[in-house]
Formats: structure tokens, C-alpha cells, sequence
């Protein structure tokens, strides 16, 4: 059995600090026969009830691709990888964008996409791997500003944490984000902010160890280079 205060900490690393929350881009797909590829750093406060509050800080490096495969389809994936004393962790995420309203000019009037999104991530801890197959659906709404666009988001997922002598546990997840994409020539510079919540319950020994939360803020830059 792996240590409570531990299956805390992954817990909440696991619930957005390890995988990217950030770095999906516009809410507006690219158009056919466009390419994005680009990077991202992330920095995140993960926090869990366990007896009190434990807090986990995180950060990572990750890279992104899309590709427009249609006016209002875009595939797009993320790989993101990261590694502090004691800890580290990869994870692939595939991104189909699909619009749902495209405004007819891209520097005028509003976009709304969603992005249902599949990953796999792998976090180490004490050298022991748990292993969590996810998904995720994000609504992006996106105000053009000429070049430039704000971007609201709201997203929620499913995630399973699979590991060596443990029940598995399953675990849900929302979040709301705000960020900006601001175009300078050919690249996109994105900063962003995202604050999530998973209601998960640490059973413990005592009354106090079930008190549900494990919360998120986690804030990301990513830039883009579009062909």
C-alpha cells in the first residue's frame, strides 16, 4: 500500500498538474491546409485534504501540433513531459477541434468550438508508476480582436489512476480558464489561466480524512509558429 499523504499529493498532481490544462489554442479551428506547431511551460498549485491541506507545486514543458482538415475541423495533438526530486511525468493528448460557430471574418465577432480530448499519462513518484488513461471535453469561446483573440473556457474530464497494489481509483474533474492569443506575424503568443476543482474523498482513518477537494490553479504560455 502506498502512503496516504503520497496517494494525496498524486492525486492532486493527477488532477491537471502533470497534463496540460492549457495550450488548446483559439477557439477557432485552423483553416484547411494550415499547421501550428509550437511549445508550452505551465506552472500549477495542486492542493488535497488530508488532514489538513497538502499543497503540491508543479510545472512542465510541453510541445503542440494542429493541422485544418476542414473550416470547422482541426486535429491537434500535445505531448508534455516534466520531472522535479522524487517525481516526474509524460503525457500525450489527441485534440480534435470541432467549430461550432465560426464567425465570417477572423478578426470580427465570435467563435465557439469543443475540443473532446483522449490522453494517457504515466506520473512516477518514488520511482512507482501509476498510469492514467483520461478524457476530456472543452468549450472554448473565443471574441476576436483583430489579429488577436480572448479566449473563455470551460472544461471537465474523466480520469482513471491505475497502479501496482491499489484499488483503482476514478476520478472527475472540472475547470474554468481565461487567455488570450495575440498574433504577432506568423506566431500566436498565448498566456493563460485555469482553476479547476475534483470533488474526490480521501478515506482515512479518521472523520477528517474524508473531507472531499482536490483543487487546481495553473497558469501557461505556449507560442505557436503557423505555416
Amino acid at each position: 500500500m502506498i502512503p496516504r499523504r503520497w496517494l494525496a499529493a498524486l492525486v492532486a498532481v493527477s488532477c491537471g498538474g502533470c497534463a496540460s490544462l492549457t495550450g488548446l489554442g483559439r477557439a477557432r479551428t485552423l483553416d484547411p491546409g494550415r499547421t501550428q506547431f509550437g511549445a508550452t511551460v505551465e506552472l500549477s498549485s495542486n492542493s488535497a485534504r488530508l488532514n489538513g491541506q497538502t499543497n503540491v507545486p508543479w510545472g512542465h514543458v510541453g510541445v503542440a501540433f494542429r493541422r485544418g482538415l476542414h473550416e470547422r475541423f482541426e486535429l491537434g495533438g500535445r505531448f508534455s513531459c516534466m520531472g522535479i526530486d522524487g517525481a516526474d511525468s509524460i503525457a500525450l493528448w489527441v485534440d480534435p477541434k470541432i467549430q461550432i460557430v465560426r464567425s465570417p471574418s477572423a478578426t470580427h465577432g465570435i467563435d465557439l468550438a469543443i475540443v473532446p480530448s483522449v490522453g494517457w499519462q504515466q506520473v512516477r513518484l518514488g520511482g512507482t508508476p501509476w498510469h492514467l488513461p483520461q478524457v476530456a471535453l472543452a468549450m472554448l469561446f473565443g471574441v476576436n480582436l483583430g489579429p488577436h483573440q480572448l479566449v473563455l473556457g470551460a472544461r471537465g474530464g474523466y480520469q482513471a489512476l491505475i497502479g501496482t497494489s491499489m484499488v483503482t481509483q476514478h476520478i472527475g474533474w472540472g475547470a474554468v480558464s481565461i487567455g488570450g492569443v495575440f498574433r504577432a506575424g506568423r506566431w500566436d503568443l498565448s498566456p493563460e489561466l485555469v482553476l479547476g476543482w475534483a470533488p474526490v474523498t480521501f478515506n482515512g482513518e479518521s472523520t477528517a480524512d474524508t473531507q472531499p477537494g482536490a483543487g487546481l490553479g495553473q497558469i501557461g504560455f505556449s507560442f505557436a509558429h503557423q505555416w
